[in-house]
């Protein structure tokens, strides 16, 4: 459902995280739905910014045809028409000029060839022009690309749709403490271009002249834009690949990383094959998880619900939930948390681990849950591990297994508990915190040096706190948190 399909609803869903501590994502700096006609000669804005933005030369405004709510605005390139939001005294309204931001819009082409949709910087040089939309058909580097450039500082996505009857979703994000640049096309995260620079600084998007933000041409009035637009966002943070796909998918920004009351952080069932890449999260924190190659969907082997996924080490299949950079989207770095799933192991002899995050070999920044080669169940923060031991449970080929793994950042106490089997339960303090590293990406079937799983996973939990054994006995029995007829998240 999009933001205004019913009573033309906004939803801005901002929310705090119960026990984990998240970085501030920032806010939407900007939205236009092009729904309602021009008023006093500016298309609205509903960040709640009042960035209404001006029409210099009117584009067509669209009822039909368009890709959400009741307007889109079609530009005709031979009548070069532009809307423009002043640049604020040479500021810049937007607050973009060597930060960190997002992009997003919808965009279908009328004609192949140079179109720019968005640029900002009046100069045309190194790192001062924003310039967003589409390279000439015979550029001899990137032809009909996709490009977001701050001009001689420039990502190209190499596959970029050349329809001209579709649709296509289009989101840029630029990360001012890595230097990052990226483009999903239809939030499709797992093949995202992207590009960075190890230089400290001189790589932003720093921004000239009057800094106005135009939306249908580039600096020097060059590459007019040619097609129509929908739902043009910017957002004053780096989207993640969850926030993303909910842009894709409904036309909705969100905050991820919420707690429900029962601290649940993701619940992934795998019932459903994945969608565009993307497998859905059944708690309310909707976290996508996206293939990065993909595993099988099976329906004739799971642990519980209608579907299972097959992880072939052999082709290094694994997912992703991408982070945000110095904390993970789920905020787990040095907080208590709990991961359970379900695994049926299909080769031993191998370390295969079931998650990971962090990408650090180095002590307490990369998390690592699965299987040593001895046979051994690990919860390792690297040099910080606890190694439950290798037994006929652990190294069965033929049977589904759980494994309930936590930890107490209070009493920094690690635990496994298998098969709910209280009795052979391990734990030991560990010496400090997870403390994550790098990008942050969560993955499932995957460490940071890849050691692929091999074999079926099934309901995969992440929780914001070291889970009981009460409740360690309803995942194992009913999978859920509660006792069977209380289950709180829905499915």
């Amino acid at each position: 459902m999009s933001s205004r399909q019913e009573g033309r609803l906004r939803l801005l869903l901002i929310a705090t995280t119960l026990g984990a501590a998240l970085p501030s994502l920032g806010a939407v700096q900007a939205h236009w739905s092009f729904d309602a006609t021009p008023s006093g000669g500016k298309y609205a804005d509903y960040s709640g910014n009042s960035n209404d933005i001006t029409v210099t030369t009117a584009p067509n405004h669209l009822t039909s045809g368009t890709k959400f709510g009741a307007g889109a605005v079609l530009f005709d390139s031979s009548g070069q028409d532009l809307l423009t939001l002043p640049g604020n005294g040479g500021i810049g309204a937007l607050p973009i000029v060597s930060n960190s931001f997002s992009v997003s819009l919808w965009i279908k082409r009328t004609t192949l060839g140079e179109h720019w949709a968005i640029c900002q910087g009046a100069s045309g040089t190194a790192n001062t022009t924003l310039h967003l939309g589409f390279r000439k058909s015979n550029d001899k580097n990137n032809p009909d690309r996709f490009s977001f450039g701050f001009w001689s500082d420039d990502l190209h996505h190499t596959a970029t749709p050349t329809d001209l009857t579709t649709w296509h979703h289009y989101a840029m994000t630029y990360n001012a403490v890595t230097h990052e640049q990226r483009i999903v096309i239809d939030g499709d995260a797992a093949n995202a271009a992207s590009r960075g620079t190890s230089s400290a600084s001189g790589h932003h998007f720093n921004g000239d002249g009057t800094n106005d933000f135009w939306i249908g041409c580039r600096q020097g009035n060059a590459g007019w834009f040619n097609g129509s637009m929908d739902e043009v966002w910017v957002m004053d943070h780096v989207l993640s690949d969850t926030q993303i796909r909910h842009l894709y998918d409904d036309n909705i920004v969100i905050t991820p990383g919420t707690a429900s009351p029962d601290g649940v952080l993701a619940h992934w069932t795998f019932d459903e094959p994945a969608i565009g890449g993307a497998h859905k999260d059944a708690s309310p924190q909707n976290q996508y998880l996206w293939d990065v190659t993909a595993p099988t969907h099976v329906t004739s082997d799971k642990r519980f619900g209608a579907g299972a996924l097959d992880f072939e080490a052999d082709n290094a299949e694994y997912l992703k939930l991408g982070g945000i950079g110095p904390v993970g989207t789920l905020g787990l770095e040095s907080n208590s948390f709990s991961v359970c799933f379900w695994v049926k192991r299909e080769s031993i002899g191998t370390e295969h681990f079931v998650v990971g995050q962090g990408d650090e070999g180095t002590d307490g920044k990369s998390l690592h849950c699965g299987f040593r080669a001895d046979g051994r169940v690990t919860l390792a923060f690297w040099s910080n591990d606890l190694n439950y031991p290798g037994s006929s449970v652990t190294q069965d080929t033929n049977g589904w297994h759980h494994y309930a793994m936590s930890y107490d950042a209070t009493t920094k106490l690690q635990r496994i508990v298998v098969d709910s089997d209280f009795a052979t339960a391990v734990s030991r303090t560990a010496t400090g915190h997870f403390k994550g590293s790098g990008n942050n990406d969560f993955w499932i079937g995957h460490r940071r040096d890849g050691r692929e799983f091999d074999g079926l996973v099934d309901e995969v939990w992440v929780i914001n706190r070291a889970i009981t054994d009460d409740e360690i006995k309803n995942l194992y029995r009913h999978n859920s948190l509660d006792p069977v007829g209380t289950v709180l998240i829905a499915r």
